[in-house]
């Protein structure tokens, strides 16, 4: 046999071997993630999972996608284990309780079913219980405790995939950049959690969340062009409030930013029809 039919024959096995072998994530650190957002991987998941394999964790979601890609999804699971391990072992990294998906409602009904004396011991026992036992064992706790991010009645989702479910939904850009702050994570990574969100049915969370973070001190301010109105929304509002369309558009930006978009939308209505 030939060199070049035999390489060609052992290529998938090669690719395999490459990402069960864990080799950096520099080797494919521009790859599709779309297979970590669609998995059941989460964002602490690939922190771990980042601190376990020396990189940042936009490379371990590639990493993880690159391995979801080529049959690889048991590997992932090890390696999260062992990343477990040593995040017990070693204190680091550690998830802030939205990089792991959930609510301060979450720690505050937690803290009141185990009489702990803070929320923040509660968040703790969170984090180490996912840790310990992971994530189905922390899910019945907090239903036990009346959790209301796992406690809420779902919404059918209409779209299953979460970048189409952010995009179909009232959530935009400035909604996005705004919990990106407060996760920590870029802009299009709060999309994605959004409409992850949206997929498993719970857009009050989301809309929870977004309160949280317009109501903390230094929250990530969006400008005009971020915003999910148009310039005939900006001219209408100008007739109500008897403005320029540029004044218009610089106040109901800052009305955002106040977090009173659920107003500003009623008055967009209202402004639409002529009230």
């Amino acid at each position: 046999m030939n060199l070049t039919k035999t390489l060609k024959h052992k290529l998938p096995a090669l690719t395999l071997l490459l990402a069960l072998i864990g080799l950096p994530a520099t080797a494919h650190a521009q790859a599709d993630k779309t297979a970590f957002f669609e998995s059941s991987f989460d964002y602490c998941d690939a922190k771990l999972m980042a601190g376990f394999w020396g990189e940042d964790i936009s490379e371990a979601k590639a990493t993880i996608s690159f391995k979801l890609g080529v049959g690889g999804e048991d590997l992932v699971r090890q390696s999260l284990k062992m990343a477990r391990e040593k995040a017990l072992q070693t204190g680091s990294p550690t998830c802030s309780i939205y990089e792991m998906g959930y609510a301060p409602a979450d720690a505050e009904a937690l803290a009141k079913y185990f009489n702990y004396s803070s929320t923040s011991e509660a968040k703790a026992a969170m984090f180490n219980k996912m840790l310990n036992q992971g994530e189905p064992a922390l899910i019945q706790v907090l239903k036990a405790a009346g959790a209301p991010t796992v406690s809420a009645k779902p919404v059918q989702p209409v779209n299953k995939d979460p970048f189409q479910a952010f995009i179909a939904s009232r959530f935009d850009y400035c909604d996005a950049k705004v919990l990106g702050q407060l996760w920590g994570m870029p802009v299009d990574d709060a999309k994605m959690r959004i409409g992850d969100k949206l997929v498993n049915g719970y857009p009050q969370i989301v809309s929870s969340e977004l309160d949280r973070a317009f109501g903390t001190a230094g929250h990530a301010e969006c400008e005009w062009p971020e915003l999910d109105y148009t310039y005939e929304d900006a001219e209408a509002m100008a007739a109500m409030w008897g403005q320029s369309t540029e004044e218009s558009k610089a106040r109901m930006t800052r009305k955002v930013n106040f977090g009173n978009r659920v107003l500003l939308d009623q008055m967009v209505k209202d402004a639409r029809k002529g009230k």
